[in-house]
């Protein structure tokens, strides 16, 4: 069994600003599961700094690999549709399956 997700620390490693973490609290995308769901155009809607972006959109990424959310998430931050050959190319499909 994995080990528990604490947003508190996963925001602090991720390095954006308190403000960054604040608002993510604020829209209830605190949990990992729902980390996982958000996608760069949801990032765009919080209105960040350049800066801010970037690193939140990194972070949501590694994030999403290390927990293996699978390359549907993936997929889903870099605004890729998700198709079967996009699930195949990257091995998902059998995961599915």
């Amino acid at each position: 069994m994995g080990t528990q997700f604490e947003f508190k620390s996963w925001g602090k490693s991720s390095r954006p600003k308190k403000e960054t973490t604040d608002l993510l609290v604020a829209q209830d995308v605190d949990a990992k599961e729902a980390l996982a769901l958000v996608t760069e155009s949801d990032v765009e809607k919080l209105e960040l700094t350049l800066g801010q972006h970037k690193l939140l959109v990194k972070a949501i990424g590694k994030l999403q690999k290390d927990s293996k959310s699978g390359p549907a998430a993936v997929a889903l931050l870099q605004s890729e549709p998700v198709t079967t050959k996009s699930l195949t190319k990257d091995g998902g499909l059998d995961e599915i399956l």
